[in-house]
């Protein structure tokens, strides 16, 4: 089975897991284009993500959040689940490639960490669930299978989908880390109409929220790869939130430029004469 080709376009809104156990999968509807979704998900400001979104239009996925990372997508289930996020509209209806599509993902997640091909409801974990039955514990959201009839079709072709994957050494798929710059892709222009429908899915408490310019919070690394891509960094910086190499040297020529020491880290002169650069 040819599982999609997958498109890094990471989100910022992530957060650490505060446990090791992935032990359920929710499947959403992003009730706007995949590719408006994804746009949205790499805003700072929209606070909300998901691991995965499956393009209906071309087919890729884009995946947004590392696997090991808690996305920010279904409120109190959070910490321990994977989310997939289905472009298109629920009352619009779904392709069935696409529905065959998103079972092969959770199918493929099902066996990567264990997770008994189950459907799963409300607070119940191990296995599968929507966002739908998820109730107000994953932040009270409908989705495209709020009938059992929908639901029963679907978990049809999850377990179609497990079982010929069971049949032989489960192919190399999602990143359970961060991915490296060189697999980095800037996430797709939403379409010139996307409205998208606000909703607030992190489990966080606080979120540090302070406007920027970049989209990122203050200081962090994405909202420093925008300011020093501002300054006039040389080669040009891709701006992917991935403290790498080009990274490192665009910080040191930087600090050469304005007479600062040599000092490793983000000093808080580095910071300061950043932000007066970028200004």
């Amino acid at each position: 089975m040819n599982l999609p080709r997958l498109v890094q376009t990471p989100s910022p809104n992530w957060s650490a897991r505060r446990t090791d156990v992935i032990d359920t999968v929710v499947v959403h509807d992003c009730q706007s284009s995949g590719r408006g979704a994804a746009a949205y998900f790499a805003t700072r400001a929209s606070g909300v993500s998901a691991h995965f979104i499956c393009d209906e239009v071309t087919g890729d996925v884009y995946q947004c959040v590392a696997c090991a990372d808690k996305a920010w997508h279904a409120c109190n289930a959070n910490p321990y689940s994977i989310g997939i996020e289905m472009g298109g509209y629920a009352e619009r209806g779904f392709p069935l490639a696409e529905l065959q599509r998103v079972a092969l993902m959770v199918a493929w997640l099902l066996h990567f960490y264990g997770i008994p091909n189950k459907f799963v409801t409300g607070q119940e974990r191990g296995g599968w669930t929507t966002h739908f039955r998820l109730g107000a514990f994953g932040g009270g959201h409908t989705d495209f299978t709020t009938s059992p009839t929908d639901e029963a079709k679907f978990g049809a072709l999850v377990t179609d989908a497990y079982n010929q994957l069971a049949q032989g050494p489960l192919p190399v798929w999602a990143l359970h880390g961060q991915p490296g710059p060189h697999q980095i892709s800037l996430p797709p222009e939403p379409p010139a109409a996307f409205t998208p429908r606000a909703h607030q899915l992190t489990d966080e408490p606080f979120i540090a929220m302070t406007a920027t310019a970049s989209g990122w919070p203050l200081h962090t690394m994405g909202d420093i790869q925008f300011k020093l891509r501002k300054a006039g960094a040389n080669p040009q910086l891709v701006v992917d939130t991935l403290d790498g190499k080009a990274t490192e040297a665009a910080i040191a020529t930087f600090k050469r430029a304005v007479g600062l020491p040599p000092t490793p880290g983000l000093t808080a002169a580095f910071l300061s004469a950043l932000d007066r650069a970028a200004a």
